[in-house]
Parts: C-alpha cells; sequence; structure tokens
C-alpha cells in the first residue's frame, strides 16, 4: 500500500482507468480562519487570516489561561501543534515535524494536553506538559483506531472510545461475500472488509477487498 497524496485536501469521486495507470479524482482544497465570538454582543471577530493553510482545522482548544491551542498543516505532510493569545499574536509552536497531531484537549487544570498522533502507522493518545514538553504515549495498539473523549475533572483520567478493525474485518469479509447482499449494500460491505483489513496490517486482503470493489462497482 502506498499513499499517492500529501497535503491537507480532500479527494472525492475517484476513477481509474481500464489499464490501471492513471486515477481521475476531484481535489476539494480547505480556506481555514480562526475567529472569536462574543455571545454578549453576537458579534464576530477573526483572529488569524483565512487562507489555504489549514489552521485549527483538526483542533481548535482554549486554555484555562484564555490561550488558544490550535493545528497547523506545515506542507510536508505534518500536522503540528500551536499555541497563540486569542488577539492572534505570540504564536509559538508546541509540536513540531512529529507526524500527524491533532483533537488536542487541555486538561481542566491546564498543566498538560492530551492529543491523537499518528507517528508508527497507528492513531494513538499521547499527553504532553501545557508547554509541549515530557511527550508520553498512553494507548499502543495497532489493532484499535482510537478516537479522544474528555479529561475527567480531577486530571487523572482520560476517556477515549476505539474502533475494533481485528474484530470487524471477517464479519464484513463474512457479510460481503452473501449473495442476498446486491448494489451498494454488498459495495459498502466490501468497502468495511477492505479498509478494516488495511487498518490491523493485512495488505493482501485489503488489496483483494478493494480491486473487487473496483471491478464490480
Amino acid at each position: 500500500v502506498e499513499r499517492l497524496t500529501k497535503d491537507a485536501n480532500d479527494y472525492f469521486g475517484n476513477s481509474i482507468t481500464a489499464d490501471g495507470k492513471t486515477i481521475a479524482t476531484i481535489q476539494a482544497t480547505t480556506n481555514s480562519g480562526i475567529w472569536e465570538f462574543d455571545v454578549a454582543t453576537k458579534t464576530a471577530k477573526q483572529i488569524s487570516p483565512t487562507n489555504e493553510e489549514p489552521k485549527g482545522y483538526s483542533a481548535l482548544n482554549v486554555t484555562p489561561d484564555g490561550k488558544l491551542i490550535f493545528s497547523k498543516f506545515d506542507g510536508k505532510n505534518n500536522v503540528d501543534l500551536w499555541r497563540m493569545n486569542t488577539d492572534g499574536s505570540g504564536e509559538k509552536v508546541l509540536l513540531a515535524d512529529n507526524g500527524e497531531n491533532r483533537s488536542r484537549f487541555v486538561s481542566p487544570d491546564g498543566s498538560f494536553i492530551i492529543f491523537e498522533a499518528v507517528r508508527s502507522g497507528s492513531q494513538e493518545l499521547w499527553k504532553m506538559n501545557a508547554d509541549g514538553t515530557n511527550q508520553v504515549q498512553l494507548t499502543n495498539s495497532k489493532d484499535f483506531q482510537k478516537w479522544f473523549c474528555g479529561i475527567t475533572q480531577d486530571n487523572k483520567s482520560v476517556l477515549f472510545k476505539k474502533q475494533d478493525y481485528a474484530a470487524a474485518a471477517p464479519v464484513y469479509e463474512m457479510v460481503s461475500r452473501s449473495r442476498l447482499l446486491t448494489g451498494n449494500y454488498k459495495a459498502k460491505a466490501l468497502y468495511k472488509f477492505a479498509w478494516c483489513s488495511l487498518q490491523k496490517g493485512d495488505n493482501d486482503k485489503a488489496i483483494a477487498g478493494f480491486t473487487t470493489l473496483i471491478e464490480g462497482y
């Protein structure tokens, strides 16, 4: 399996030529800017300019002391985490050049940040101090996709949900082979079987599933 794109844009409507040498796709670019909304006056003020640099697109949070923690794509296949004042000044990088870092949440006391990172092929939960130091990996299970949910008020526990690709893959494989399933339902089952296989590292089954999906649908 080889990654073909290395940017923050979305691609959809993919189609492959009969000889398998060319892919046609639709690219959706993202313009992103950070704004502040005053609830009392019901007025909005722009903090950072709107442009194709996806600032805050996958992560934005406010610390107890009034700082903004946000994500920014660096153009080199990394999603970095930054901090700045609420007026847009004082930008400082907290985490850079280390893969995809997103969906950050600040602890209730403001002492640490929990974020999702892809560094070794799987999305894991990490913890670091509010200034970006002392990074610690909290989860380590390549068979599960993890999503952060919250931090308890006593700052002692992190809540998250996980998706078990290893358990789901054989279920979708069995369903996709059913003769009772046709059309879009069969296509969806094939896609989920191939995707789950890919996520758990079974490239042969992933390729077989995606190939069947492309050829048949």
